[in-house]
């Protein structure tokens, strides 16, 4: 896709990758923006060419691509360019998420189903939407079967860039779906010995203080209602699925940086690959936002003025201390 911002969908021709198309017809139409639907073609069978049937799978490809008709609403919204296109796979080891990336390179989102197709396909190519969760330069949301409402964004957040990144992507999406934000952090206070519990959660209250009070006022500028959580003696990612079966989106930063053992298990549990929570998958049926992290300030300078900013503030701060679980209402 060329305009930048816009959304890109994958689709396979599963009743998932319909589902995730729709997700991503509502977002485009929200944004006002264009969609483009990317089927990924020859990811069969690693020896499908073997087989001399290579006519067949062309067949099979071009139905994906024509089935989109099918599935746009009626009537459907002229406000959203639909763009489709069939990429050959660069390798049917591989998979899809290279190319899938690749065409998300200048968007503002990519929707995939949480799952690709199942049996045999799946264990061959591997975790596609694992893996594009992991590369893709813009958010990636992983679908399942739901209606499309949002009505609760949940955030799990740390002191982290990719903690950073995840929270402000919540926030907007949460105005711009007129949505309730819940921002949890999870402490760990057996990791960390000579700190007390109550030292540890006293550390992320503030934390979580300052970095909510770092929001801009809403792009809407109607303001939205947050709940703002920190949460003793649990699991970080059982934490976070759990409530998530209560939200409508679970947004976490980016796979492989300082939050990524928690976004890991999470996207894990999306695509069904199984995690330390895979226990606790099946009560939570939200869709999952990875939200790549920006980059931290360059050290030494911005860095330490951020430091800086962040000591002046937590000595001139003032008014009431903030609860374990606190209540607000954001401009």
């Amino acid at each position: 896709m060329d305009t930048p911002g816009g959304v890109v969908v994958g689709i396979d021709g599963s009743d998932l990758s319909w589902a995730a198309f729709d997700w991503a017809y509502r977002e485009a139409s929200r944004r006002r923006t264009g969609l483009h639907a990317v089927h990924v073609t020859g990811v069969g069978h690693p020896l499908r060419r073997w087989f001399g049937a290579a006519g067949d799978a062309r067949a099979e490809d071009d139905a994906v691509l024509a089935d989109v008709d099918r599935h746009l609403p009626v009537p459907p919204d002229p406000a959203v360019a639909v763009e489709r296109s069939a990429v050959p796979a660069e390798s049917a080891l591989a998979g899809p998420a290279s190319d899938l990336v690749g065409a998300a390179r200048t968007a503002g989102l990519l929707v995939l189903g949480a799952a690709g197709t199942s049996g045999l396909r799946e264990q061959l190519l591997g975790a596609t939407a694992l893996r594009c969760a992991v590369s893709a330069a813009c958010p990636t949301v992983l679908v399942r079967d739901r209606p499309h409402h949002v009505r609760e964004v949940l955030v799990g957040i740390d002191d982290s860039a990719a903690g950073r990144a995840a929270l402000l992507w919540a926030f907007r999406e949460a105005d711009l779906h007129r949505a309730r934000l819940r921002v949890v952090h999870v402490v760990w206070p057996w990791q960390w010995p000579g700190h007390s519990e109550d030292e540890t959660a006293a550390a992320a209250r503030r934390m979580m203080r300052f970095t909510v009070e770092q929001l801009p006022p809403t792009p809407s500028g109607r303001g939205l209602t947050a709940v703002v959580e920190v949460v003793r003696r649990s699991d970080p990612v059982r934490t976070l699925v759990e409530r998530a079966a209560h939200a409508d989106l679970l947004v976490c930063g980016s796979v492989g940086r300082a939050s990524g053992e928690v976004s890991s298990s999470i996207v894990r549990s999306a695509a069904g690959l199984g995690s330390v929570a895979g226990h606790a998958v099946h009560r939570a049926s939200s869709h999952v936002v990875v939200v790549p992290a920006a980059p931290e300030p360059a050290y030494p300078w911005d860095r330490e003025e951020r430091l800086d900013e962040e000591r002046d503030w937590d000595s001139s701060t003032g008014g009431p201390q903030w609860d374990d679980t606190t209540h607000l209402v954001l401009p």
